[in-house]
């Protein structure tokens, strides 16, 4: 049966802290959801029943034993697919986009008109790049955690707003190494160039409804980030032990030591399909002050030289870490010379492929380069 959209929404409109001015401004929101396993899947589902249009971004494929803790009834299929198909049917206004990618490979400005990020992701790696790309784009973002080893009901939710508090905060450099190699198999240092395309984790033993009271925390403050309420839950690290039931709530304190720098980039265009030229020219005719451009790419490495460890051969790919054949010809392994990643580029060291779109380099649409000139910077859009 068909119902007028103000039956839909009747209950939601006599919320007093809804009412028909916070669904209007949680419809004119955008909320990106990063994994939908077992928390992200229960978040998207709170958030499309009222309307709110959501990106979901997930690399993932419904395994069988998927089935029964993160809510699919298919195997096979793409997760974002797969929770479009669920969650388009529950309201009209909720506009769903499907992105299948792996957070960290996404270009950092593509989220850019995004009004929040929800991180349901399972490993450090990713929450770090989260961390990145809020910092950078100046959004608030919310991260959920469950207790993966089955060995407890223990729950994590945070929320950090723009100026305050991130991710990084808490650690220094050792304490970030131990936190990054924790889930992750080693590629060992002859698989390091490659960059770590694949984040290997142990599966995720929780039951659903671990999942589900998560996901319902980062829901509910989510609601009242999108309703201007987010006030009251920023700078907020809650702990909840079901076991136990006990809840902790702590304050989330900005280190003026902090890995990260905290800088939110003003993004400038450069154009679509740009090449490396057109992006020193623009910020040559940019950046005031002596001295050459240099342009720093944001968590990325260009393989520029390699060589077979078993015949000796080599190759000058200029790709980027993960577009470039690992395997030579003859069978052996490519391996990276010294000077063969690049993380900065010069325009006297470029000269071969000044003429290159960013997109042949294999950097993802939307990503964001800075150019440095002196003690100046600009960070560009390649659109």
């Amino acid at each position: 049966m068909m119902l007028a959209l103000e039956e839909r929404d009747e209950r939601l409109l006599a919320i007093p802290w809804i009412g028909s001015a916070g669904l209007a401004a949680l419809r004119a929101a955008k909320v990106a959801v990063i994994g939908l396993g077992n928390v992200g899947g229960q978040v998207a589902y709170h958030l499309a029943l009222p309307g709110a249009p959501l990106v979901l971004i997930d690399r993932g494929v419904v395994e069988a034993a998927n089935l029964g803790t993160q809510g699919f009834d298919t195997v096979g299929i793409s997760k974002v697919d797969a929770q479009v198909r669920r969650l388009a049917p529950l309201n009209p206004f909720s506009r769903i986009e499907p992105m299948r990618a792996d957070i960290r490979q996404i270009g950092m400005g593509v989220l850019r008109d995004a009004s929040l990020l929800v991180s349901c992701t399972d490993n450090p790696a990713a929450r770090v790049a989260v961390n990145t790309i809020a910092m950078r784009l100046g959004l608030p973002w919310l991260d959920g955690a469950l207790d993966g080893t089955g060995k407890s009901l223990f729950g994590r939710v945070a929320a950090y707003g723009p100026g305050g508090a991130c991710y990084l905060c808490p650690h220094d450099g050792p304490s970030l190494a131990v936190l990054l190699r924790n889930g992750r198999d080693a590629a060992g240092c002859s698989g390091a160039w490659r960059g770590g395309e694949e984040i290997a984790a142990p599966s995720t033993l929780a039951v659903s409804a671990l999942g589900g009271a998560v996901a319902s925390l980062l829901a509910l403050w989510a609601l009242r980030v999108l309703l201007g309420r987010g006030d009251g839950v920023f700078g907020r690290e809650v702990y909840f032990d079901l076991d136990g039931c006990r809840m902790e709530v702590h304050r989330l304190a900005r280190n003026s030591r902090c890995l990260a720098d905290h800088r939110r980039y003003e993004l400038l265009p450069v154009g679509e399909r740009s090449t490396v030229e057109q992006a020193f020219q623009a910020a040559e005719s940019r950046l005031e002050g002596r001295g050459e451009v240099s342009l720093y790419l944001q968590a990325r490495t260009l393989v520029a030289h390699l060589r077979c460890a078993l015949c000796g051969a080599e190759q000058r790919p200029w790709r980027i870490s993960g577009a470039v054949e690992a395997v030579c010809g003859c069978g052996g392994e490519m391996q990276a010379t010294a000077s063969g990643l690049v993380e900065c580029l010069r325009r006297g060291e470029a000269g071969g492929i000044l003429g290159r779109s960013w997109a042949e380099l294999g950097l993802p649409a939307e990503d964001v380069i800075v150019a440095v000139r002196g003690d100046r910077d600009l960070a560009l859009l390649l659109a």
